[in-house]
């Protein structure tokens, strides 16, 4: 997905990071109406409360009885000269890998 926009609107994976976001929340949204057959609120609720994982562009999607997400992909970021970077996971060709140790003269913020 995120080769996909830059091939189309530009910039740079690292940028990318809040419309996978919101991509994945489409793809979320897209299944429940699919699997449920419309838009009632009290199906795709039910769908998506029911254990059902959706695959998305962020991982697996998860939702328990509550609504939360039991099954959220971790990132990672890291202070990388000015710049404070996603590095993880690095699922993008172009991006940005830890760097370990942590650079002399950086201290936690």
């Amino acid at each position: 997905m995120v080769a996909e926009y830059i091939k189309k609107y530009g910039g740079t994976a690292r940028r990318q990071r809040r419309r996978r976001e919101a991509y994945a929340v489409g793809q979320v949204i897209t299944a429940a109406v699919k699997a449920t057959g419309g838009f009632d609120n009290t199906k795709i609720i039910t769908y998506l409360h029911s254990g059902v994982t959706i695959q998305s562009v962020l991982g697996a999607v998860k939702f328990n009885s509550l609504g939360e997400n039991n099954q959220p992909t971790a990132y990672t970021f890291q202070w990388q000269g000015a710049k404070f970077v996603e590095v993880n996971p690095t699922t993008d060709p172009g991006a940005t890998k830890i760097l370990f140790p942590k650079p002399p003269g950086r201290t936690n913020p």
